[in-house]
């Protein structure tokens, strides 16, 4: 309306506004604690990790970084003990590594579901806590040489304490003897 007097003038029009999907990162669970066992060996599944987008149709790669004892499947989220790797509680009770789930960035679609924009790939992280669970450790002995005269008498002193360890906690060593001929 142009207010001009003695007769204003209205003109009208349609304006058609477009909402266009966007490329929403994806998310990674949080909190996220997974569990597995000292004795634990190259290739065993520790658990998996899921990220969500919400956009649809998207395909979602894993990676993760803050250990190298640990692997992650790029295509599943699945951490495994990574072959050649082994894990010891004594040494290291947790590990803590950064979870990413990164977008194919293909989403931008129009109402009736073509793409009609390329975009950038986006992407989401979360921490994984992996406790390693202790697991009883065999006692190690350090092999030792002693002599002794034939027909020595018995309690003769053949030499001292023999030295072995055990890295599990609160273990007390028992020794024995055992003959062989």
């Amino acid at each position: 309306t142009d207010n001009v007097a003695p007769r204003p003038l209205t003109a009208r029009a349609t304006y058609t506004v477009t909402l266009k999907n966007m490329n929403e990162a994806p998310t990674v669970q949080t909190g996220v604690v997974l569990r597995v066992a000292e004795d634990g060996k190259g290739g065993d599944v520790v658990g998996s990790v899921k990220g969500q987008d919400e956009d649809a149709g998207q395909v979602l790669t894993y990676s993760m970084v803050g250990s190298d004892k640990f692997s992650i499947d790029a295509s599943t989220g699945v951490l495994s003990v990574r072959a050649g790797q082994t894990l010891d509680h004594e040494a290291s009770k947790s590990h803590r590594v950064q979870v990413t789930a990164e977008d194919d960035g293909r989403v931008v679609l129009d109402p009736s579901g073509k793409t009609t924009e390329v975009v950038a790939t986006k992407s989401g992280s979360s921490w994984v806590t992996i406790e390693v669970e202790d697991r009883n450790d065999a006692p190690r002995v350090s092999p030792q040489v002693r002599e002794v005269y034939e027909n020595s008498v018995r309690g003769t002193l053949i030499g001292t304490v023999l030295t072995a360890s055990d890295e599990d906690e609160g273990d007390v060593l028992q020794y024995a003897l055992k003959a062989v001929a």
